[in-house]
């Protein structure tokens, strides 16, 4: 035994996630209200969860297996608003705020890129959002092309969202 270890512990894999669900229980109609309803959502929260996954909870669909977590510790962070998004509620990227090695993903009204692909933010030379573009199978896609001008996606890069 080493560091109060058994010298025969499993290697713990490295692994990958981009969704969770929290099951809330105190104060989840507060949380509830500062977020908003899924189409006109106003806030995000960071959480930091400390537990440990104890249980299997999904069978794999060929893409990903749930796992549960007995959770010990809840942690909120400082609420951040967030700008435009899409139907669902997910929020778009902001032009304002991406530069050069950033990633974005783009959505599904891409013929020339994949949706849900991870796309890694470069310039061209020029000043300003003109000058970034992300690859794709015409080779470059100009961000500027992107950019919303309704009230409802003003500020936005319509079809991409923060990787």
């Amino acid at each position: 035994m080493a560091n109060g270890y058994a010298t025969d512990a499993p290697t713990v894999p490295k692994i990958t996630s981009n969704f969770a669900i929290l099951d809330v229980k105190v104060g989840r109609k507060a949380l509830a209200k500062l977020i908003g309803e899924r189409s006109k959502r106003s806030y995000n929260v960071p959480v930091t969860i400390t537990g440990v996954i104890d249980t299997v909870h999904s069978k794999d669909d060929g893409v990903s297996i749930e796992f549960a977590l007995d959770v010990s510790d809840v942690r909120l962070g400082k609420p951040t608003k967030i700008g435009p998004t899409d139907k669902l509620g997910r929020p778009w990227a902001l032009a304002a705020e991406v530069k050069v090695g950033d990633v974005l993903i783009p959505d599904a009204s891409f013929t020339c890129m994949a949706a849900g692909t991870r796309k890694v933010v470069q310039s061209n030379g020029e000043i300003g959002l003109a000058g970034l573009y992300v690859a794709c199978k015409c080779k470059r896609h100009s961000l500027d092309g992107q950019l919303g001008h309704t009230p409802e996606t003003k500020g936005a890069l319509v079809g991409f969202y923060r990787g």
